[in-house]
């Protein structure tokens, strides 16, 4: 009786816990403070790795703070089960093929996000674009 007792004690405390973190991320996300907001949403993303919001906090924060190595950083623990992941796969890979200047890891973003959904239009369009303008036509076909 002890046992399944504690069990329910231990998941209350750690949804409480969870919820708290996401009230005040939210809070502070409408408020506008990126510099408190970042470390809490690493924080809540490490407490609860199967969502996606606390790294998507994280990302922005990072992005209003003009770091896309962060950025991308966060972007990259997004998890693949969630319904927005290949887009924004697509967005890190803009960050790779972009402000960072990693290429071949924007081609390992956009491959991923076509991995989750291949019948993602866009993320096809950059691919053959990429490959396209870096003269690997075998890739292509």
């Amino acid at each position: 009786l002890l046992i399944p007792l504690g069990y329910l004690s231990y998941r209350s405390v750690r949804l409480y816990n969870l919820r708290s973190m996401a009230f005040e991320a939210s809070e502070l996300r409408n408020s506008g403070k990126w510099r408190t907001l970042e470390p809490l949403a690493v924080k809540w993303g490490q407490a609860d790795p199967s969502t996606a919001i606390p790294w998507l906090y994280a990302a922005e924060c990072a992005e209003k703070l003009g770091s896309p190595d962060r950025m991308a950083q966060y972007l990259e623990k997004i998890p693949g089960d969630d319904p927005r992941a290949p887009d924004l796969l697509l967005e890190l890979a803009t960050i790779y093929f972009g402000p960072l200047n990693k290429p071949q890891q924007g081609v390992k973003a956009v491959e991923r996000a076509i991995e989750l959904a291949p019948e993602h239009r866009e993320a096809r369009r950059r691919l053959i674009f990429y490959y396209g303008i870096t003269m690997q036509r075998e890739k292509v076909i």
